[in-house]
């Protein structure tokens, strides 16, 4: 090839090489221009953001209560946790309540204090339809001062938590009568987890918050996210916060594990109540394991519920205490139940109608209408 020819070809590669980086350099400047500049904004409406909290007295505190600000539970430092005051469907104490409506305790009022796990608190249906509101009404024509029933039930509580949430969170409100439905919640801590103990910290521990989404640390960002009513947030279920990993065996987890302190914390139970100058009542839980079977182990959750049962009423007769029998009454009926343990909208109601013509027959409130 002649040498004039391969010059000019090799002084048109360098220049097409230098054209090249010229470019490459000018797109990284664009790049880093554009980067800097977003950076730039954010950084603003961050700060901004922060600001106007600082000047309206925002607490921090206030956004991290739970995850998301519609989750039904808040952490409490001595009951693992309580119904979150601000969600929808509480009033301002955290109960399952209207929001405007507080609950005192008023002697001119008959307090009527309801606790339980979600099957108290009324999962699967909403407020007016939840055993509580629906006892309150059974009894709204009774003579004498007007009957005002606190739902004070929440979702996993089992009795160490019924113990913690009575002390502290209804004896004050001065209950005439408080109703315990429970069993099992405390079968599940027995059966679901191993190397059981009596205060069942085998199973719950304290509330531990799941790790906060990366951009939920930006105020920016999240109030972005408030304002479009939280797309990307979800609630961390309760299980995950409250509670250790599920493991071992159910069968051998129930063998090794002790009916003891059901019983105990049951008889601690009636003894606040009493202490209090309120009269305790036992309740024996329905279930539906004929026709919403659990999902492994059927039969184990049903021998459970047996035992936990027959404690309820070993408790109840040595210590003169009030039971009224909903499991002999409503188990196993498909029509009451939503699932194996929470009832639907027409269980609840048979439910409240069967409390509540116990405590007029017993003469524990006045007739009602």
């Amino acid at each position: 090839m002649p040498e004039d020819v391969r010059v000019i070809i090799d002084r048109s590669d360098v220049g097409s090489v230098v054209e090249s980086d010229g470019s490459g350099e000018e797109m990284k400047r664009e790049v880093t221009f554009a980067l800097i500049l977003w950076v730039s904004v954010f950084a603003f409406l961050e700060l901004s953001v922060r600001a106007y909290d600082l000047m309206r007295g925002a607490r921090k505190e206030d956004r991290v209560t739970t995850s998301n600000h519609v989750s039904i539970f808040s952490p409490h430092p001595y009951a693992a946790y309580v119904g979150n005051p601000r969600h929808d469907g509480h009033n301002a104490q955290g109960y399952r309540a209207a929001n405007d409506r507080m609950f005192t305790g008023d002697p001119e009022v008959f307090n009527i204090a309801c606790l339980g796990g979600s099957s108290t608190y009324g999962t699967q249906v909403p407020l007016e339809d939840s055993y509580p509101h629906q006892l309150e009404l059974a009894l709204a024509g009774t003579p004498g001062p007007p009957v005002q029933v606190i739902n004070a039930g929440l979702g996993g509580s089992s009795t160490p938590n019924l113990i913690a949430l009575l002390s502290g969170r209804v004896v004050h409100l001065r209950p005439r009568i408080v109703i315990f439905y429970t069993g099992f919640n405390d079968a599940w801590n027995r059966i679901l987890f191993p190397d059981y103990k009596a205060d069942y910290s085998h199973a719950q521990k304290s509330w531990e918050r799941p790790p906060m989404a990366l951009w939920r640390h930006s105020r920016f960002l999240d109030l972005a996210a408030a304002k479009l009513g939280r797309p990307f947030s979800r609630d961390p279920h309760i299980h995950a916060v409250a509670w250790h990993p599920m493991g071992g065996d159910p069968a051998e987890n129930w063998e090794d594990s002790s009916s003891i302190s059901f019983r105990v914390n049951l008889l601690t139970l009636v003894a606040i109540t009493r202490a209090h100058g309120a009269v305790p009542v036992l309740v024996t839980q329905a279930t539906d394991f004929a026709h919403h079977p659990m999902p492994a182990h059927n039969d184990l959750w049903a021998r459970a519920m047996e035992e936990q049962t027959g404690i309820l009423r070993q408790v109840a007769g040595a210590t003169g205490v009030d039971l009224i029998d909903v499991r002999a009454a409503m188990s196993d009926r498909e029509e009451l139940f939503a699932d194996v343990l929470h009832m639907s909208a027409t269980g609840n109601r048979r439910r409240a109608a069967l409390i509540a013509a116990y405590l007029v027959e017993h003469g524990l409130v006045a007739d009602a209408r």
